[in-house]
């Protein structure tokens, strides 16, 4: 939502695979952004903040840490992203066969 100016969209769907996993999309019709930042956003060694819509600060930190524990509990996390128009945060968390 920082990244989202007033009156944008936000948006979040699940659904269950057929592994039982869970797959989660966050999307927001925010500022984007390019390829070499969404590349660089789960490295502590690149810095990725910058101010949010409304001047809100950040730290770069969250999107690492999110990451972290989707990673810990055997999921996996990924973004897409274009400058200027949206951006979706995906990521499944493992579950147990649907039966």
């Amino acid at each position: 939502m920082k990244f989202t100016s007033k009156g944008g969209k936000i948006s979040i769907t699940g659904k269950a695979l057929k592994d039982g996993s869970v797959e989660i999309s966050i999307g927001d019709t925010g500022i984007g952004m390019s390829p070499t930042m969404v590349e660089n956003l789960f490295r502590l060694d690149v810095p990725s903040n910058r101010k949010g819509t409304d001047g809100e600060p950040s730290t770069g930190l969250g999107l690492i840490i999110c990451k972290d524990f989707i990673e810990k509990h055997g999921g996996k996390i990924w973004v897409e992203s274009e400058v200027g128009q949206w951006s979706k945060f995906n990521f499944i968390i493992p579950g147990h066969p649907i039966n």
